[in-house]
């Protein structure tokens, strides 16, 4: 009796290790994708709406010039943002010529890119690339300035340059508004960007009807503050009396630090007010707290929002069309404040 029970109790170890042995492990449960998202990546997911791992993602910028530390800051905050996920980027530079920048977008899209930032000058010249991307189905996210017409793109991220520039007007009356007369040099950004356009057109609005206002001069510096150093040696060289100029109004910080460095060399920096757009540069808030500026209106390189933005849309989220980042103006006043968002 005894023997009949071990055998089969011996059975039915036999069995319960060959059944053991037979049935599947079960599989383990995959992290979820917010667990995958490393840390500083803004991705909603670590795949596109169609299922491509974000690692297969490239994103390429085209810039319409990398000529000065803002444009040179929006490519590496664009990259930074785009390689935290994972994905890869790529960056080209129109070099201030309107073909090369077609060209750009051309190669990008003949390289199948994901998607494609486009950061330019040149509104009208490279709609053609544009509308060859949106024929083969890649979004294109549009930062700082406008495209033109016939080129379609998910979101257009932006300051309101025209806004910028009536705060800026204003400014100078507010400050000057008391003299008989309001002695000011321009100096305008490049040819054929909307937003240059729009921070002189804006500046004007509000002063031209003013009888006060006295332009000096309206010169084209290309955004460049080599540039602007030469223009103001010369604005300089024709307008030699103490006080002969209040404000000098740069369309960038680059071009206001030309200025500085013209007025300083010259000694006459106490006397003028040197205005300029941008406020991101570390640089640029030293100058104000030191009192050699007076002012530069908050324009961000748009990068985070625009890689935000460039996964959402590779996401298949919604993505606003039109988004405008708040301009503040910053002064003696609130330099401190702002030092931890400045740029070096």
């Amino acid at each position: 009796m005894k023997k009949s029970v071990l055998f089969v109790v011996a059975v039915l170890v036999i069995m319960t290790v060959l059944i053991t042995a037979c049935t599947p492990k079960p599989t383990a449960v995959p992290t979820t994708a917010a667990q995958e998202i490393p840390e500083g990546c803004v991705a909603p997911q670590m795949t596109t709406k169609d299922g491509k791992p974000l690692s297969e993602v490239t994103i390429g910028l085209s810039e319409g010039a990398v000529d000065g530390v803002w444009r040179v800051k929006q490519v590496e905050w664009t990259k930074e943002g785009v390689e935290a996920c994972g994905a890869k980027f790529i960056t080209t530079d129109g070099q201030g010529n309107g073909a090369k920048n077609l060209s750009d977008i051309e190669d990008l899209v003949a390289q199948q890119v994901d998607l494609i930032i486009v950061s330019t000058y040149f509104a009208d010249e490279i709609v053609p690339g544009i509308q060859l991307a949106n024929s083969k189905g890649i979004p294109v996210v549009v930062l700082s300035s406008d495209l033109g017409q016939g080129a379609a793109y998910e979101t257009f991220i932006t300051a309101d340059n025209l806004d910028i520039a009536h705060d800026a007007a204003n400014w100078v009356l507010e400050k000057y508004g008391s003299q008989d007369k309001i002695d000011i040099v321009e100096l305008i950004g490049r040819e054929g960007s909307v937003a240059a356009k729009m921070r002189t057109e804006g500046f004007h609005e509000i002063l031209d009807s003013n009888p006060k206002t006295n332009w000096i001069m309206n010169v084209t510096a290309h955004y460049k503050r080599d540039e602007a150093v030469r223009v103001m040696e010369d604005v300089l060289k024709a307008n030699p009396d103490p006080g002969s100029i209040d404000v000098v109004y740069a369309a960038n910080d680059e071009m206001a630090l030309g200025a500085v460095l013209a007025l300083k060399e010259a000694g006459r920096l106490d006397e003028v007010a040197v205005m300029g757009i941008d406020g991101i540069l570390c640089e640029v808030y030293d100058a104000i707290k030191a009192g050699e500026m007076a002012v530069s209106f908050y324009y961000p390189n748009f990068a985070p929002e625009g890689v935000e933005a460039a996964f959402k849309i590779l996401a298949g989220q919604t993505v606003e069309k039109n988004v405008i980042v708040a301009s503040t103006p910053i002064t003696k006043d609130n330099v401190d404040e702002w030092y931890p968002k400045c740029a070096k």
